[in-house]
């Protein structure tokens, strides 16, 4: 669907792609959604691990009143997880098994108030709370006991808050036009480095900040 879905009524969850829908629900609202996909990575002649990405998102929907609902709970924005390894031949010697690791994370708690003022309009606008985390680690292991394994690691995690609007139109009985708006993030966050010897363990920290962003659709 694309950003189309942002312009489509959504009225029997509390998980839609444009929150300015959840104004419709006239009750208590629990809403759970998953996606999960699985896929395959190549090198040339080498096969990688599966690579999974799990994506689930926990909301409640409650109403205050008549077209005035208050929306709350947990939303992953992303989540992957990727686990890689060749081998890696030395003449004369074991083989080594280059073995790749990567984990990461987006994950947003959102305060929601949606409205509809109108038959034809609904709006809303969200407080975001988020929390993410990005792991790598590299390491050289050997299928041979006398030959030590090696590994490094590095994990950034991060924190910040936003806030963000959105709003839904039926400007025609065949024609709803879906519009977003978030501010930007600015992250503040942590990195820590460690190796087989902890003598050369590091740890840094670090701000950067994305910038506001919007979106529109039509259906």
């Amino acid at each position: 669907l694309g950003l189309s879905s942002y312009a489509v009524v959504d009225s029997a969850g509390a998980v839609s792609a444009n929150p300015a829908s959840m104004a419709d629900l006239t009750r208590l609202t629990f809403s759970l959604v998953e996606i999960l996909s699985v896929t395959n990575v190549r090198s040339g002649s080498d096969a990688a691990y599966e690579s999974r990405f799990q994506l689930p998102s926990v909301m409640f929907g409650v109403p205050l009143r008549k077209g005035l609902v208050l929306g709350f709970g947990y939303r992953t924005e992303f989540a992957g997880k990727g686990d890689f390894s060749f081998e890696y031949p030395i003449e004369n010697s074991a083989t080594a098994y280059e073995v790749y690791r990567h984990r990461c994370g987006l994950f947003n708690v959102p305060l929601t108030l949606a409205w509809r003022p109108v038959s034809w309009a609904r709006v809303a606008g969200a407080y975001h709370v988020e929390r993410g985390s990005i792991e790598d680690a590299y390491g050289v292991e050997y299928k041979k006991d006398y030959y030590w394994a090696v590994e490094s690691k590095r994990v950034r995690s991060f924190s910040g808050s936003s806030w963000s609007g959105s709003a839904l139109l039926n400007v025609h009985p065949r024609l709803s036009l879906g519009l977003g708006w978030k501010a930007g993030v600015a992250y503040e966050g942590d990195e820590t480095y460690t190796y087989s010897r902890a003598e050369f363990d590091s740890i840094a920290a670090w701000r950067f900040k994305l910038p506001s962003s919007w979106e529109a659709g039509a259906a």
